[in-house]
């Protein structure tokens, strides 16, 4: 009778680890498989912070969030029946929103922005962002 070599799953006395194959094989008669070297343990990545909401409405922008951090995502949301745009005074974003759009940005540097609407120019907002 054909027999595998104890590299193919003999794991009978005298073989140490037992083997892999189609055989199977344990490390020695009877005794369990070993315990995986790497288990898997799935590495939970951090919740992404919710955007910070302005909201555009009967021709105004709602405040803006106390505290804002470089890295932070600021979203408009258009809730006015017209079309406006967020568009910063230093040129550094212009989003344009038509009624129920969202559009946004994440904060890359510190300081003061202001934006306008250039369709309304009365529509004016500010933020600070924190580093």
């Amino acid at each position: 009778p054909f027999s595998a070599p104890p590299a193919f799953g003999g794991g009978g006395p005298g073989v140490v680890g037992g083997g892999v194959g189609p055989r199977g094989g344990g490390g020695g008669a009877g005794a369990p498989p070993p315990p995986p070297t790497t288990p898997h343990h799935p590495v939970a990545k951090p919740a992404a912070k919710a955007p910070a909401v302005i909201v555009i409405d009967k021709m105004a922008y709602g405040p803006a969030p106390a505290v804002l951090h470089v890295g932070d995502t600021v979203q408009w949301a258009n809730h006015d029946i017209f079309l406006h745009s967020v568009t910063a005074s230093d040129h550094s974003f212009d989003l344009q929103l038509k009624p129920g759009a969202t559009g946004q940005i994440v904060l890359s540097r510190p300081g003061a922005i202001g934006y306008t609407c250039k369709y309304h120019p009365a529509m004016k907002g500010q933020f600070v962002v924190q580093k």
